[in-house]
């Protein structure tokens, strides 16, 4: 396979994972802003305070909504990872660097890439914590991340969840 060949594989791969993370995020935005409005209705219903089945599903609705923040974090997170192995492999072939291969696949290079940097469970989150701050304190650098709002945003999120179960408990006591 070609540098060439190589290259516009890396590119298309790159820009498909792009393509998806993108798609994940709308979708996550679209799910949260209808449970979000779920809640709303539920808590705002006049006899709310009532009803043993209102309340539970309004427990439901914020553990769900919890759920899917902290799945769509770890999710995106993990793709942005991807993408930027993706990306440092682009940059190998764009600088004429040889690229190291154990056989003809690009796609088992890159897959080799992302496994060796993503081994370890403490790793990974005090990468994710890392990337967290340095995306807080420079967020227009891009050279580190890709698209740090795909995963930034979930996470932000999940406290709003957080907060809305406690809102929900207090309103199930009757505070």
């Amino acid at each position: 396979m070609t540098d060439n060949e190589r290259y516009e594989l890396a590119m298309k791969l790159r820009d498909g994972d792009l393509d998806r993370l993108f798609q994940r995020v709308n979708f996550f935005l679209i799910s949260t802003a209808f449970l979000i409005g779920a809640l709303a209705v539920l808590l705002t219903y006049k006899s709310f305070s009532d009803s043993l089945a209102l309340k539970i599903f309004a427990i439901l609705l914020t553990v769900a909504g919890l759920g899917l923040s902290i799945f769509f974090t770890f999710t995106n997170y993990l793709n942005d990872l991807v993408i930027r192995k993706i990306s440092q492999f682009i940059i190998e072939i764009e600088e004429l660097k040889p690229v190291r291969q154990e056989g003809p696949d690009v796609l088992r290079e890159i897959y080799r890439r992302v496994k060796a940097s993503n081994h370890c469970k403490k790793q990974f989150i005090r990468r994710f914590f890392c990337d967290l701050v340095a995306s807080f304190k420079n967020p227009s650098d891009p050279k580190e991340r890709v698209a740090p709002h795909t995963w930034i945003l979930p996470f932000l999120f999940s406290f709003f969840w957080i907060v809305a179960i406690v809102v929900v408990v207090l309103r199930w006591v009757g505070y």
